[in-house]
């Protein structure tokens, strides 16, 4: 045991460790990584591991030759209450349905549904038309995982907030109230982490203390706990490092191998790298990972005998740690989360965590337990509506955020403290001034699936033409799905990640969903200065979004016919009035930089005929294909006439509408056709007198 805590105390077998760990990643992820299944099977039989519903919608995670997630939607409510019933985890199921590529993004910055699924080393998913059960659990571990679940449905309102603060399943959380924490910069306190297993730790060691146990005895029995309830909970990445890095820890304190803390992390990274490679690209695993690693080497030197600075301190090296990692992913930051954590902190270890845990066990809490998470919603959107601790930032390349980290490194560990702190407030002014001096004109075309939406970009004004959305349908109440998601989030991210937390100008083309239907939630994130509709009587999409304007005094205009953006002119053509509202779409020309762009909205083949009549409309090098490239647009004798060298048609992958109609695509073959469920999100920037194109997926750079 003495050579064991010598070899040990040494520092070079934890570094090459860590090396090993990290050559081991990079071997890993350079291998090919492909799905037991060839893509055409249409049955599997499998373990449920996991149950979310969702409105009419049941997904299931069920084991196979691999993971598989499944989506079913039933037909009548009487279906759903019979599968609730029927279905339990570790059951064994039969499914038969279609295997189907997860979505993969399509657009410059946005997330990639695929790779966070191929990360779980799940393939694909399967849309089911049947789901039959082959056999009962009888899986003790699973019967208790279900047994928990089914208590804590039981709760009513309170059920969700458990779920969040004892099992670590978010699922049912309202969107808007993850995107606030999220805007305050603290989501990480709306979920289990290394701080909650810390504290379960923490009370576990001083109740121990009572016995006069062996440290041997403790420390399996802690761990045994620990493992217990991890088995119970919904396993994730920052989970993981908190029970490896309590493990370790655990060993080194009760055997007494005096192993430095830092020491302990390599081992306890390297563990879980080794465990599932995917980690590296985890946010939860990098947040959690750099901030322990920086909170153990920087607290030493900045430790403060008064609790309430120490704890200020705390929060101030947790943040700029952190803030790489959070400009890189998100281009935002909120400085005032420094304090926040101040009082958030406290309030959800030392009371919200807690309380959820004694809930579980004593149902009579659950009155106070809704009481504390009201006062926590309600303070968070309080919060929420002070504007000025968000700072955007543009996505830059990755090595601009390792500066940072060499910033800090300086910060935190030499003796040029004023210095370093100087420097990283010239990173962040160069990284907020430097992309406007070299900024160039462009617009973006982004896939919003069937839908429009339109960006740009002109002297650092913002134009946002339509929004997409949805089609919505009308829906039984068992049927409405609870929104967990939606399509704003791409656009606002990919504005975010330009660099821009305002909208000059938001046009809608017309009142259709899939053209507005993201309008609220956007105007909602933005500071939006003008909003322009389309001719004709307001819809109830339209007037909903009116009072939001007017609740907010934004300005909102009609029957325009013109408008300035910078150096160019956005003309508005289409000033006749018809008897529909695909019709009374705008149609939008401009001339940007010497090329000639053409909106087209969702007009037919009256309205281009119209347009011939009184414009001459000659040689336009882009269009933007009326109607998704529906039949009802794009006429022969219009094409002919304008004569596009571009021709984009935004539309949804495999829509239900078949759009593009294929004599669309034939009347447009003298074009180049770009479109959105091909190519992606398309996008246009002017270099000089040269415009360039590129897409997301298929073609690259083109001149």
């Amino acid at each position: 045991m003495l050579k064991l805590r010598k070899a040990l105390l040494l520092k070079f077998p934890y570094y090459v460790l860590l090396v090993v760990s990290i050559l081991y990643v990079c071997w890993y992820l350079y291998q090919p990584h492909v799905s037991l299944y060839q893509g055409g099977e249409d049955e599997f039989t499998g373990r449920v591991e996991n149950i979310t519903i969702n409105g009419a919608q049941v997904k299931l995670l069920i084991t196979a030759k691999e993971k598989l997630l499944v989506f079913y939607y039933c037909q009548t409510e009487e279906e759903l209450h019979q599968l609730q019933q029927q279905l339990s985890l570790g059951d064994i199921i039969k499914i038969k349905g279609e295997l189907r590529y997860p979505t993969s993004t399509k657009n410059f910055y946005s997330f990639s549904y695929r790779d966070y699924l191929k990360y779980q080393h799940i393939y694909f998913t399967v849309t089911a038309d049947q789901i039959t059960k082959v056999k009962d659990n009888q899986h003790p571990l699973y019967s208790m995982k279900e047994a928990v679940r089914n208590h804590i449905a039981s709760f009513g309102k309170a059920a969700k907030y458990i779920n969040v603060f004892f099992i670590g399943d978010t699922a049912e959380v309202e969107l808007d109230i993850k995107q606030s924490f999220q805007k305050l910069g603290i989501s990480h306190l709306f979920a289990l982490s290394g701080t909650q297993i810390s504290f379960i730790t923490l009370i576990l060691q001083k109740f121990f203390k009572r016995f006069s146990w062996s440290k041997w005895s403790k420390f399996v029995l802690l761990h045994g706990i620990l493992l217990f309830y991890y088995l119970i909970i919904e396993p994730c990445a920052a989970i993981d490092r908190a029970l490896i890095f309590a493990f370790v820890f655990g060993l080194n304190r009760t055997f007494d191998f005096f192993i430095s803390p830092f020491h302990l992390i390599i081992v306890s990274i390297s563990i879980l790298l080794f465990i599932n490679p995917y980690y590296i690209f985890d946010i939860g695993f990098q947040y959690s990972t750099v901030i322990a690693v920086g909170l153990l080497l920087c607290m030493p030197k900045f430790n403060h005998k008064n609790k309430i600075i120490n704890i200020l301190i705390i929060s101030i090296i947790s943040f700029l740690w952190s803030l790489p990692i959070s400009l890189y992913h998100f281009s935002w930051i909120n400085w005032l989360s420094i304090f926040y954590n101040l009082l958030y902190v406290p309030f959800i270890n030392a009371i919200i965590f807690p309380l959820s845990i004694l809930t579980f066990f004593l149902p009579f809490l659950s009155p106070v337990l809704l009481l504390c998470v009201s006062i926590l919603e309600k303070s968070v959107q309080f919060l929420n509506a002070i504007p000025w601790g968000m700072i955007i930032l543009k996505r830059l390349p990755l090595f601009f955020y390792g500066s940072y980290f060499l910033v800090l490194i300086g910060l935190f560990f030499t003796k040029y403290t004023k210095q370093f702190i100087f420097l990283l407030l010239v990173c962040l002014i160069l990284h907020g001034f430097l992309p406007t001096v070299a900024s160039r004109d462009q617009f973006y075309i982004l896939d919003v699936g069937q839908g429009d939406s339109l960006l740009m970009i002109i002297n650092q004004k913002v134009v946002l033409i339509d929004t997409g959305g949805k089609m919505t349908y009308q829906q039984e109440a068992w049927q409405q799905q609870q929104v967990r998601f939606n399509g704003s989030t791409t656009i606002i991210q990919f504005i975010y990640h330009l660099g821009f937390s305002h909208i000059d100008y938001l046009i809608l083309t017309h009142g259709d969903s899939d053209h507005m239907g993201e309008s609220i939630n956007l105007v909602k994130n933005f500071k939006v200065n003008t909003v322009i509709f389309n001719r004709g009587e307001y819809n109830d999409l339209e007037l909903e979004l009116i009072q939001i304007l007017e609740e907010k005094n934004i300005p909102y205009y009609q029957k325009v016919k013109e408008i300035k953006v910078g150096h160019l002119t956005l003309y508005f053509l289409n000033d006749k009035l018809y008897d529909n509202e695909n019709d009374n779409s705008n149609v939008i020309y401009t001339d940007f930089n010497g090329i000639q762009l053409l909106l087209m909205g969702d007009a037919g083949v009256e309205v281009e005929k119209d347009l011939l009549k009184k414009y001459d409309l000659t040689n336009v090098d882009i269009v933007k294909v009326g109607h998704h490239g529906s039949k009802t647009s794009t006429c022969k004798e219009f094409i002919e006439e304008i004569h596009p060298k571009y021709a984009i048609i935004s539309v949804g992958e495999n829509n239900k509408f078949a759009h593009p109609n294929k004599t669309v695509l034939e009347t447009l073959k003298n074009s180049i056709i770009y479109r959105t469920d091909t190519d992606g999100s398309i996008k246009f920037e002017m270099n000089g007198n040269k415009l360039i194109v590129e897409t997301y997926v298929s073609r690259g750079k083109a001149k």
